[in-house]
Formats: C-alpha cells, sequence, structure tokens
C-alpha cells in the first residue's frame, strides 16, 4: 500500500508538541520543512514497498540477479538460456529447499518449479536386494533402494529442469522414475 505526501505530512504535523512555539499552518517554516521530510520518507516507503516484491517468493526482476548470486544459481540444473519465469522458478525453489526429503516435500519443490505431480511409492518388499545363491543376504535392509514415480501431469518447463533439480536434493537410496503425462 504506497503512501502519499499529504499522509506522512499530517502524521509529522501531529507528532509535534502543542503550543504557540509550534507554528503548524501552511506556508510556515516548520510546515514546509515537514513537507520536505515527508515527500523523502514517501519516496523510500514506496521503494521498500517495491523492494518487497522482489523477494524470492513474489516475482524479483531487477534483483533477480542478486538472489541468482546469493542461491548459486544458475547451475547444471537450468539450460543454457533460461527463460525469466524459469529464473524466478529456480530462486523460489533454491530458497525455500529445507526441510526433511519426504514425498510432500518433493511434490512442493516440483510445484515452486511450475509443476503439477503426483507420487507413487512402490511397494519396499518388491524393490530389494537380492539373496545369494546359497541363501546369504547380498546386502542388508539399510542397501534397499525406494523406487518412486513422480507423474507430471502439468507444467511449461523442461523436464531436465525438474529431473535436475529433484536428482540433487534426494537421497541416493531413492531412486525415481520421471513419468511425464503432460501430453505433448
Amino acid at each position: 500500500m504506497s503512501s502519499t505526501t499529504s499522509q506522512y505530512r499530517s502524521v509529522l504535523l501531529k507528532l509535534l508538541p502543542r503550543g504557540d512555539a509550534w507554528a503548524k499552518f501552511r506556508g510556515s517554516r516548520l510546515y514546509q520543512f515537514c513537507e520536505g521530510l515527508a515527500g523523502e520518507f514517501v519516496r523510500v516507503h514506496n521503494r521498500a514497498l517495491k523492494l518487497w516484491n522482489e523477494l524470492p517468493f513474489n516475482e524479483p526482476t531487477h534483483t533477480l540477479a542478486d538472489w541468482e548470486s546469493a542461491m548459486k544459481l544458475p547451475d547444471a540444473c537450468l539450460s543454457i538460456a533460461p527463460t525469466i519465469q524459469e529464473r524466478q522458478a529456480a530462486v523460489r525453489a533454491r530458497f525455500s529447499a529445507v526441510g526433511a526429503i519426504s514425498q510432500g516435500y518433493l511434490i512442493d519443490q516440483a510445484e515452486k518449479l511450475g509443476f503439477t505431480t503426483t507420487l507413487e511409492r512402490f511397494d519396499p518388499d518388491r524393490a530389494r536386494c537380492g539373496t545369494a545363491r546359497c541363501g546369504t543376504a547380498v546386502c542388508s535392509k539399510s542397501d534397499q533402494v525406494r523406487v518412486l514415480r513422480l507423474v507430471i501431469t502439468a507444467g511449461s518447463n523442461a523436464l531436465d529442469i525438474l529431473r535436475c533439480h529433484i536428482d540433487s536434493i534426494k537421497r541416493p537410496s531413492i531412486l525415481i522414475v520421471y513419468d511425464d503425462r503432460r501430453g505433448g
């Protein structure tokens, strides 16, 4: 919500002490001084509002290069010439990439990159290590790989961006099968 000079001037004049020594009428030097301060306060206030819109969860444009530098972007996951929307999505995804690697987290990260997805989990008993010929286990329960299918149903960005980002944040014990059902 932007402010006006008259709003700030009115507030400044109301904050002054009462009395005849404080000439608050239009045209007085004190009034002109408050008018000058109010103009500067409005400029700073409105600039702060513009900067608020530059936060990564909004749509940064003026400070996009600064956010990319802070988030160590572009990385190998972005194409050579990404669009502004892809760059903004990458900043949002990297900025919010905090938390446990759960199924909901992976879906949320895909959403932040502009994809609509669902996640299917395969039965861990079907995706496990085999046994040796003599019946000796080849690997322990902790060596089992969890297999997930990430079904992409909507999104305009390239699948390689999603695949690279998810593969960079997932645990090595998780194998993700990408199923692109966007039709195209």
